[in-house]
Order: structure tokens, then sequence, then C-alpha cells
């Protein structure tokens, strides 16, 4: 069950700059109403409708990962650290941006999915690239003749999709049987902890908490086992998550972090209507 717990008004697209403020533009400019729900089933928060992301992701989308320092030195070393620990054979990311994370790896091992033309055709160059939304339909047309993916990653995407049951549905066929996702978006620990409402806006339709991710991905015949807190964003998670029945077992900071989650309450509305 929802129940809204936050309301920043009317707001207008983040990543969607006008060429001008000239009063016929501004007449035209999209607005929607930011409203942030906590959803009782499954812990998840959410901003209450989310935007049509053929709105949001364009052929004139703005946010290129590469030109941040910080964000090209952790990818570097997120590659490196993945690389070393499962040697992927196929790797496959969901919002690839401007490759900045996969330039990384072997040409030959990449797959990359990036629905911002502009930003898709930075990478086709080099990178095998399908400038689409991932969605099942998409899955099947990558994999259906290819081996599947030993590792897919996607960094602050997921939480950008609304429709995560066709997401992980996609992941979970997409997925080597020994295959790894791994995500990394903002945490919502961190959100309770700095008062940084200012996560909340049209693109991140969901902030995650462990226990959320948790509950989520069970649905879909995946298993979250490792999970590690990481600087970027003021505070982000990264999960590792897996099928099922595959080796990997559960880690130890894993079982801290939902122990920690739950002594802060993120499992309760109560939580959200105080922050």
């Amino acid at each position: 069950m929802k129940k809204t717990f936050l309301k920043l008004g009317k707001q207008p697209l983040a990543n969607s700059f006008l060429s001008n403020i000239s009063k016929k533009l501004l007449k035209r400019e999209f607005f929607y109403n930011l409203n942030v729900s906590f959803n009782s089933k499954n812990y998840l928060v959410s901003v209450s409708k989310p935007v049509n992301p053929k709105l949001q992701y364009t052929d004139n989308y703005a946010h290129r990962a590469s030109e941040s320092i910080t964000m090209r030195k952790a990818f570097k070393q997120t590659a490196k650290k993945l690389k070393k620990k499962f040697n992927p054979r196929v790797v496959l990311e969901i919002g690839s941006n401007d490759g900045v994370f996969i330039k990384n790896f072997d040409r030959k091992k990449v797959i990359a999915v990036e629905p911002c033309k502009n930003l898709a055709n930075l990478t086709k160059i080099k990178y095998k690239t399908f400038p689409n939304f991932w969605d099942n339909k998409l899955a099947n047309k990558i994999f259906k003749k290819s081996k599947k993916a030993d590792l897919i990653f996607s960094a602050n995407t997921i939480s950008h999709i609304p429709n995560l049951d066709e997401t992980f549905k996609a992941i979970n066929y997409s997925l080597s049987e020994r295959g790894v996702l791994v995500i990394e978006d903002p945490s919502l620990s961190s959100v309770i902890k700095n008062n940084s409402y200012d996560q909340f806006y049209d693109e991140h339709v969901y902030v995650f908490s462990t226990l959320s991710i948790s509950k989520i991905v069970e649905k879909f015949g995946l298993r979250l086992f490792h999970a590690e807190r990481i600087e970027t964003h003021g505070g982000s998670m990264r999960y590792y998550i897996c099928k099922k029945d595959a080796k990997y077992r559960e880690s130890k900071n894993l079982i801290s972090i939902l122990k920690t989650e739950k002594n802060k309450k993120l499992h309760k509305y109560s939580t959200f209507k105080a922050f």
C-alpha cells in the first residue's frame, strides 16, 4: 500500500533545459507534481506518479557522466574490481551514458544499452550499442542467439525506470547461470541521515534501500547476496544480485546492512512521515 509522505509541488524536468526564456517557450514547459510515497508492502520509496521516460531521456539529454573526474575514477576502479572478482566473458551495461564504464573493458565483451541517441552515438562507433529503452523485447533481441551476460552493470539507471517488473524479468532472462547483476544507486539510508530531499526528483522514480531491493528481486527468481556502501552521489549503495540457485553466499556485510536498516526503521512509514 502506497502512502504519500512528501509533497514538493510542481517541478520541471531536471535534465531538459530551455534554449531561452521567452514567454512562448515557458508556456510550453512541462511540469509534474513531485509527490513521494512509501509502499508498506515492499518498502519502496518512489515518486507517486512517474513521468513518462520518453519525455525525460531524449536525443538531447544533457548529462554526460565522463565530464566528472570523480565518476571517471569511480567507474574505472569499479570495472577493475568486477573484472578481478567475476572475470566476465560477456558484459552488459543498462544505461551506458557516454561509455564512462564500458570503456574499461575489451570491446569484444561489451554490450551497451542507452536510450538517449545523442549518448548512444558516442559509444556505437567502438562498442555494440542498442539505442533503446531496456525491456523484455530488447533482452530477447540481444540474447536470443548469443551467450548470456556474466555481468550486468547498471549505475544510477534502475532507479530511473518506472516498470521494475519488466526490468527484472528481462534481467533474469539475460543473466547466465553464474551471472551477476551489479546495481549502483543513491542510498535511502543516506537520504534520511543527511536530510537530502534533493534526491527526490523526476528521474529518481525510486530511492532504494537494501531492504526494498532484497524484497523486489525475489519476485523474479533473483537473490541479493552482497551489498556495500559507496561514496558517490552523497552516499550510494552497490548491490550484488544473482539467480536464486546460484552458488554465491549471502555476505556478512549484507546481513549487517539489513540489520542496520531495520534498526533505522526503513521498513516503517513512520520514519518517512517524520522525515
